[in-house]
């Protein structure tokens, strides 16, 4: 609804007064596409002299305050009801702090850095790569992580989730496999490194992803 239009029913319904309280102070709410006379409407209730009698109990600071709550409140619900905008694989590994990489062959000589040797798990081959997709997440502070300092490694510690090697397997499992920086084998499912990470591989890398079975610790 347009703005005159609106000022138009609530000069109709709710009469001068309630018209130029309008202008003066519900400019924002005349901007937005809030219905400032649903509002109205809803506070004073229908029939001749509505905004008279509110304003004889309560006074026309008290309409003002009821107004702004109601319409906040509206605000408030339809940012909680809009879809969330899907996100990219790069802005969702972002918020957990991870830089991906597309592994070539011969990628392992450029990462074999990050891994102690013994565990350092295996990078596919070019002949591999025809049949599948692997990428390797490192996260911006993994050079800080020590491997002596985790004399007790678990499969998802923090120096265990600082650098993630991702295979996909195409083929009739369709399988995704996440080894940690201990070159272990510990999930499945791409969602344990951020929610929505499935999803977002599966637009931008066209992979089609089979249930996941929730961890292979």
């Amino acid at each position: 609804m347009t703005r005159n239009k609106e000022l138009e029913l609530i000069r109709n319904d709710f009469g001068e007064l309630a018209y130029a309280l309008s202008i003066g102070v519900f400019n924002p709410i005349l901007d937005s596409d809030i219905s400032l006379h649903e509002i109205l409407s809803e506070i004073l209730g229908k029939g001749e002299g509505a905004y008279n009698r509110y304003i004889h109990h309560k006074f026309e600071y008290g309409l003002i305050e009821e107004v702004y709550k109601r319409f906040i409140s509206r605000m408030q619900l339809k940012v909680e009801e809009a879809p969330n905008s899907p996100k990219s694989i790069r802005d969702l590994l972002d918020i957990e702090d991870y830089i991906i990489f597309r592994i070539k062959d011969g990628d392992e000589q450029t990462f074999k850095e990050y891994y102690k040797a013994e565990e350092m798990p295996h990078f596919p081959s070019s002949t591999e790569l025809n049949n599948m997709k692997a990428f390797i997440l490192i996260r911006k502070h993994s050079h800080n992580l020590r491997r002596e300092d985790f004399i007790e490694p678990s499969p998802e510690d923090e120096y265990a989730r600082s650098v993630i090697l991702v295979t996909y397997v195409k083929g009739m499992k369709n399988s995704v496999c996440l080894t940690n920086r201990y070159g272990v084998l510990y999930s499945d499912d791409l969602d344990v490194i951020t929610k929505g990470l499935t999803k977002a591989f599966e637009k931008e890398e066209e992979l089609v992803i089979k249930n996941p079975q929730k961890g292979l610790k």
